[in-house]
């Protein structure tokens, strides 16, 4: 049995009917809930890890709610972390990486950002780097000269909120040099 599981879901601007969800194979048991508050999210995540052993793995802001997706985690569970905050919690970052956490999730909405991070004992990532930038420009430099230095980089994650832009890239255990091309859109 092939099953296709929710890997991303994106949501436009609040004038847009258009919403989107990329799916990709896999076997993997997931959940998913819409939220109103932070205290909700934070209740769910929590609840979803220790009694059905799923991690976040997407979660998307709409006007006053979240949209939040928790999968099945293979292999040991290492520990996770997360924060809401009203600006880019770049110190908190900071000293999570230095106790060997990996981001792999960032989002903006309802005036907050949302930085999900694992202690992942399993993982495929080998290092990361973030980065944020005012322009889309500024930001596609950024991915740019990452990727002109070790091809081995891949966008983790990307988000504009509050006037910034963030992305993490992460350097994975692979041999082989990996591309990106930007849409004409």
């Amino acid at each position: 049995i092939l099953l296709f599981v929710c890997h991303r879901v994106f949501f436009p601007p609040s004038h847009s009917s258009t919403r989107s969800a990329v799916q990709t194979s896999g076997s993997y048991q997931q959940s998913y809930t819409v939220i109103s508050t932070t205290q909700e999210v934070t209740d769910y995540i929590k609840k979803k890890y220790t009694d059905d052993k799923k991690i976040l793995t997407d979660l998307v802001y709409a006007p006053d709610r979240c949209h939040v997706v928790v999968s099945e985690k293979k292999g040991a569970m290492g520990s996770q972390s997360w924060l809401f905050d009203s600006k880019i919690p770049n110190d908190w970052i900071n000293e999570k990486w230095e106790k060997g956490f990996e981001i792999s999730k960032i989002t903006y909405g309802n005036g907050l950002w949302f930085v999900y991070m694992m202690d992942d004992m399993n993982s495929r990532i080998k290092t990361q780097s973030w980065a944020t930038r005012t322009s889309l420009a500024e930001i596609r430099a950024y991915i740019d000269q990452k990727y002109k230095d070790d091809s081995h980089y891949t966008i983790e994650d990307i988000c504009f909120g509050n006037g910034s832009w963030f992305v993490v890239l992460s350097k994975e255990y692979t041999v082989r040099p990996l591309s990106y091309y930007y849409s004409k859109e």
